[in-house]
């Protein structure tokens, strides 16, 4: 058996999620039809239920539940990885369309957790530096200093050279 590493099966993984997500067959031999129309589509996972599902009615069936659902990249565990890869080669983990009714029920969850998140006003994290004094940004701070150049220093040595060597000449 050849040795699988880590990085091989999530590239792997990834390929077979994005194949499958772009391409869709109905009986699993003649891959006919597309289940997105988008053949440029990309996997997200963190907004996976708002922007794949909500947005073009399919969803993954069949992911292990030992097996966390986030990006292959996420993925730490070998066995994981592997168990995630198998089910997809096998068909057991693979994309369904919603029926109608199911991608309007969806559809209206994701409206009322948005409306929720609006209604408890999510906010963006904190500045770590708030309240606190800050100088003006470096882009200003560069502009306003005066330019500086860089050249090769020019040495004159035409006065140490005559008076050094010493032509007999001493001056008293």
């Amino acid at each position: 058996m050849k040795a699988e590493s880590l990085e091989a099966l999530r590239v792997e993984i990834s390929r077979l999620i994005l194949k499958g997500l772009r391409a869709f067959s109905s009986d699993r031999v003649t891959m006919i039809g597309t289940i997105t129309g988008n053949k440029n589509i990309k996997m997200k996972y963190r907004e996976y239920d708002a922007h794949i599902v909500a947005e073009y009615s399919v969803h993954i069936v069949g992911w292990p539940a030992a097996v966390p659902f986030s990006a292959p990249s996420k993925l730490c565990i070998k066995d994981h990885a592997r168990s995630l890869r198998n089910a997809l080669l096998d068909g057991i983990c693979h994309w369904e369309t919603l029926t109608s009714e199911q991608g309007k029920s969806h559809k209206e969850r994701m409206e009322e957790i948005r409306a929720a998140r609006a209604a408890a006003g999510t906010k963006r994290k904190e500045r770590s530096d708030k309240g606190k004094p800050r100088g003006p940004s470096k882009k200003k701070q560069r502009a306003q200093m005066p330019p500086t150049h860089k050249s090769k220093e020019l040495i004159d040595n035409s006065e140490s050279e005559g008076s050094s060597e010493g032509d007999g000449e001493q001056s008293d």
